[in-house]
């Protein structure tokens, strides 16, 4: 009799400590977030604790060229043609199959930025990706965007010990390929500034294709880089300067530190380019100089780290930035760690919803 109420009683302190056990197993699930950008496709792969809702890890992040801007921007009506649709497609189907994902099973949710918002046809764009892909894809502001990539950054930059909490003091600068956003936070409000502007890499490599002609597959000429400089420093100076809120919080902050993030930045700059942080104006004038009228095969040659399908926005990215700096009155930005949106995305609920609808 006593042996059977000692394995009674073992049964019953086993049995909670295994059922804790395989509700642990069952929180654990692996989550897909694809980013469709303006210029790049991205899918990153994360080991998600639904339970906690905190993520475990990232376990992979991939980024394929998927240049949507152009396709608006060539476009007289700015739709997204069938043409593009299937690259689109492909490019989101290529990223899963070398992840050997089935959407309709798995965890899968994107989302879609300054493309998506210029775009006349986007409604009609992401329901077909979604039917060819198993991946509903959520269009998102800019202002939702400029607040992840300031959430996002906020967070890496508070682990590292870099800010506290009370006092971030920080200026984000995010380049993409449709937009750019600058945000910050108001001392006094808590609240977030945003300025929201209107143009990206890509968009800036089409315009300078009809301003500044250049030959095939090589940079722009260096007799044409001051015009440069100063068309674009002039009008994203003038913009810029019509955001009171931002220009007299910098003016009257001078601790206030800026950090560039963004795949362009953070990869082109600080990886391929090998520029340390903090970046200064003058290190983008001297690639600039060093490159222009180059081939891309040359760059190539120089910067391997470069990729080949990036040559094109390459000089965009540096006149940009330049005018951007320029336009805020610094001379130098620091380069943040990747604050890859998806990391804000994989752990928010309403992301997530249409998986129970």
């Amino acid at each position: 009799m006593n042996n059977i109420r000692k394995i009674v009683a073992l049964c019953l302190f086993l049995i909670p400590l295994y059922a804790g056990y395989t509700l642990a197993e069952d929180c654990i699930e692996k989550r897909y977030v694809f980013e469709l950008g303006s210029g790049t496709s991205r899918m990153t792969t994360y080991l998600f604790n639904k339970c906690q809702g905190n993520i475990i890890k990232e376990v992979e992040h991939l980024s394929k060229k998927m240049a949507y801007q152009v396709c608006v921007s060539i476009s007289p009506d700015k739709k997204i043609d069938e043409d593009c649709i299937k690259k689109g497609i492909a490019t989101i189907n290529e990223m899963k199959k070398l992840n050997q994902v089935d959407c309709k099973s798995s965890k899968c949710t994107g989302f879609a930025t300054a493309w998506a918002r210029k775009a006349s046809n986007t409604s009609e764009v992401l329901k077909e990706i979604e039917d060819s892909t198993d991946v509903h894809i959520y269009a998102i502001s800019q202002e939702e965007e400029a607040k992840i990539a300031y959430v996002v950054t906020q967070e890496i930059l508070l682990q590292k010990g870099e800010i506290t909490i009370d006092d971030p003091n920080i200026l984000l600068i995010d380049i993409g390929g449709g937009s750019y956003q600058i945000t910050t936070v108001d001392p006094k409000t808590k609240r977030n500034l945003i300025y929201k502007g209107n143009i990206g890499t890509e968009i800036l490599t089409q315009e300078m294709k009809v301003r500044f002609p250049q030959k095939k597959a090589s940079m722009i000429e260096c007799s044409s880089l001051n015009d440069i400089y100063k068309f674009y420093d002039n009008k994203v100076r003038k913009t810029l300067s019509e955001d009171k809120a931002i220009m007299s919080l910098i003016k009257n902050n001078p601790e206030m530190k800026a950090y560039g993030v963004g795949g362009g930045i953070v990869s082109g700059l600080n990886v391929e380019f090998a520029l340390a942080s903090p970046v200064k104006l003058k290190d983008l004038e001297k690639i600039n100089q060093e490159i222009c009228g180059m081939s891309f095969d040359k760059v190539a040659s120089l910067y391997p780290k470069r990729k080949v399908e990036y040559m094109k926005t390459t000089q965009a990215m540096f006149f940009l930035l330049h005018a951007i700096m320029k336009g805020l009155g610094i001379t130098e930005m620091h380069v943040a760690s990747n604050a890859n949106p998806s990391y804000y995305i994989v752990k928010k609920d309403e992301y997530w919803n249409h998986l129970n609808q």
